[in-house]
């Protein structure tokens, strides 16, 4: 069982049960999960063949219906592989998702339940991919198998600039370009945006029952907030938060992934652009004779607003997804 559970969001948990069984899927109820959780779970059978993989996670090398293997001749994988292939297992999951917050849980818990969905599809399609790599191997050297591939993974930074990066530049960006600092808590955002979803919630209350709810919904986020439990944990020491804030304001390099194998690539800023020129001077590209970001963007804004209107975002995100400050351009 693998569970998780968010300090900040004491009402927030995401908790995955995993059994395994030599077959198909056929094994109704592989849990023994009581009779009303029966009734009341989502049923769903994920194929790693046939499940869509979006675009930008896509890798041909991780393709079932592609990939054969070296060891034990096992794939590609057919449409109907599930009904033909030997030997097979199943991997029957439980998850489980826990979001009350009010005017947030139905569509949050449906978000959290679609991404972990996600993480499994790619997960068991890279179990079966990699199979020569770990095929026939007993458990302590699989073990040892992973330290090394750990150890070589820790160095995942091509540096290419001519200043060349310190240790404390590099430890930070060893972290990955997912890596998000801690910040301290904005208590007057926080409780904007958490009424503001309870308002939209409640829209077809009287006037009277929703006074009555916004101010208990304000009482408790006051005693929330004057817990411990809204304390701020710095997850960087200061030299990395230096460093970060030294590689956020040198505008001589950019910070790019690389096109394959998740490394964090830094270069100089004009070898970056005399690269991009050079793909662009090619018979592939074709000069557009105006500008179609702006009505793009206006485009964008009309939708937002309209999504605004009727409550399925809130302005914070409409001005998150307005921002055009990173609109790709060569300076």
């Amino acid at each position: 069982m693998l569970g998780s559970r968010c300090s900040f969001l004491p009402r927030f948990s995401i908790v995955v049960e995993t059994k395994y069984e030599d077959n198909n899927g056929t094994t109704d109820n592989c849990h023994n999960l009581s009779q009303e959780e029966v009734q009341n779970r989502k049923l769903e059978f994920l194929d790693i063949a046939v499940e869509h993989v979006p675009e930008h996670k896509y890798k041909l090398s991780e393709d079932p219906t592609k990939f054969k293997s070296k060891k034990t001749g096992r794939g590609p994988l057919t449409p109907t592989w599930t009904q033909t292939f030997k030997p097979i297992m199943c991997a029957y999951k439980i998850v489980r998702v826990r979001f009350e917050v009010w005017g947030l849980q139905t569509r949050s818990e449906d978000f959290m339940l679609r991404t972990v969905r996600d993480i499994l599809i790619l997960a068991h399609r890279q179990a079966f991919t990699w199979m020569d790599e770990w095929y026939g191997m007993s458990m302590e050297e699989y073990k040892q198998n992973g330290k090394v591939k750990q150890l070589n993974q820790e160095d995942n930074v091509v540096d290419m600039t001519s200043r060349k990066l310190n240790d404390d530049e590099r430890s930070i960006l060893r972290k990955g370009l997912g890596f998000i600092p801690t910040q301290p808590l904005n208590t007057t955002k926080l409780v904007s945006k958490v009424i503001a979803g309870v308002e939209a919630g409640i829209r077809r209350k009287s006037l009277g029952e929703k006074e009555d709810i916004v101010s208990g919904v304000k009482r408790v986020l006051s005693q929330y907030l004057q817990s411990d439990k809204t304390k701020y944990y710095d997850n960087l020491p200061r030299n990395q938060r230096k460093a970060l804030k030294k590689l956020k304001t040198d505008e001589n390099i950019i910070v790019i992934p690389a096109d394959k194998g998740g490394k964090v690539v830094v270069m100089d800023v004009v070898d970056y652009i005399n690269k991009i020129q050079e793909k662009l001077d090619t018979d592939s590209y074709t000069q557009l004779n105006d500008d179609p970001s702006k009505y793009i963007h206006k485009k964008l804004q009309i939708l937002l607003s309209e999504l605004v209107g009727k409550g399925e975002i809130d302005e914070d995100i409409m001005e998150t997804l307005l921002v055009d400050k990173n609109i790709p351009i060569v300076r």
